[in-house]
Parts: C-alpha cells; structure tokens; sequence
C-alpha cells in the first residue's frame, strides 16, 4: 500500500551542519559527545563522515536550537 503523504513532507526537510576545520585521520569518536547533546535535547541528527569534513543531517524546525546548543558545547570546550 503506497502511502498518501510524500516522505519528504512525513518528515520534512532537512539542513546539513557541517565540521568547519580538517580532521586528522586518527581522531575516533569526537562525534558521540555531540550526538549525546543533541539526542538529549529531543534532536535527532545523522552524521554523515567524509574524509575532511563530516556533517550532521538535521530536521529543519531543529536547526537553529541545534546551531545554538553547538555553539556553547564549542565554547565551553574551548574554555578547558
């Protein structure tokens, strides 16, 4: 039975946000704490890892509480 409603509208669009610096090849995990805080805050995001950058797919109405809670992990994180 083929739904009525398109996918894209079921769930809506998507933004990607994506890393802003080169990663070195032997950094493992860096993704978790941030998929935690943003899991925790009811937003879904899926990390898509390239060679260079990696980006996180993120429902449009969540994107600018996502920007904003990112911006103060980054913040925090360089305060230690």
């Amino acid at each position: 039975m083929k739904s009525e409603v398109p996918v894209r509208d079921y769930f809506g669009s998507f933004r990607v946000v994506s890393t802003d610096g080169d990663l070195p090849f032997d950094v493992i995990g860096f993704l978790r704490p941030v998929l935690e805080l943003l899991n925790n805050e009811g937003i879904k995001a899926g990390p898509q890892c390239g060679a260079v950058f990696d980006h996180l797919f993120i429902y449009e109405r969540d994107v600018e509480r996502a920007n904003a809670l990112l911006e103060d992990f980054i913040s925090k994180a360089r305060d230690q």
